[in-house]
């Protein structure tokens, strides 16, 4: 909704952001709205938010690759966790900071949703073999999926996949319309 105001405001006078520079320019329409000082404000949250969101990333990102290394592999074990994690820590910046330089934003996004998608559809296969074959070995009977489970997941696996490509679609058709940021 903010984006929508924004953009009422500011395409009459002809302010559209180009690439990066989303943030700068929803800041001018609070000015607009507010003065200058709601301008520094915003950028002060929304620098924020996007620092609070980076930190949760990237703590969340090695501690998973830290667990997932120490575990599947017996040299790793020789290391302590709490070494891997500093050095995912330490890792996953500097491949973001040498990524983000190869290209704009907006490829980099589609990438990633793409990867996304194909994660959905993986995970999802993977947590059914994991649940009627792995898990079944070392649980008790009652443990085990039933048949309406297997059933409500097969109805449900393409929902994830058929969304995502519907909102992929329904963001292009929409850019397309509008525009361009």
């Amino acid at each position: 909704m903010t984006c929508l105001l924004a953009h009422a405001l500011l395409f009459p006078k002809g302010l559209l952001s180009q690439h990066c520079e989303l943030a700068v320019v929803l800041s001018k329409f609070f000015e607009l709205s507010w003065g200058p000082l709601d301008r520094i404000l915003f950028l002060i949250v929304v620098a924020a938010f996007l620092s609070d969101t980076c930190l949760a990333a990237v703590d969340a990102v090695s501690r998973i690759y830290a667990d997932c290394i120490h575990a599947f592999s017996r040299r790793a074990r020789l290391i302590s966790v709490h070494f891997w994690y500093l050095f995912f820590v330490l890792l996953l910046p500097v491949v973001t900071s040498i990524i983000a330089l190869l290209d704009q934003p907006g490829p980099l996004m589609l990438f990633s949703a793409v990867i996304g998608l194909v994660g959905i559809g993986l995970f999802s296969i993977a947590l059914v073999f994991l649940n009627l074959i792995v898990l079944p070995r070392h649980f008790l009977d009652e443990a085990k999926p039933g048949r309406l489970s297997l059933s409500s997941f097969s109805l449900a696996w393409p929902t994830g996949p058929g969304v995502s490509l519907s909102e992929s679609s329904s963001s292009r058709l929409l850019s397309r319309s509008l525009p361009h940021w």
